[in-house]
């Protein structure tokens, strides 16, 4: 694994952080 699939790790993270906050 590189910067790649942190990158991937990271922008899943925020895409579902964001929804929640979009939920709200």
């Amino acid at each position: 694994m590189g910067i790649t699939g942190m990158s991937e790790q990271w922008v899943a993270a925020w895409i579902k952080q964001k929804e929640i906050v979009s939920a709200s």
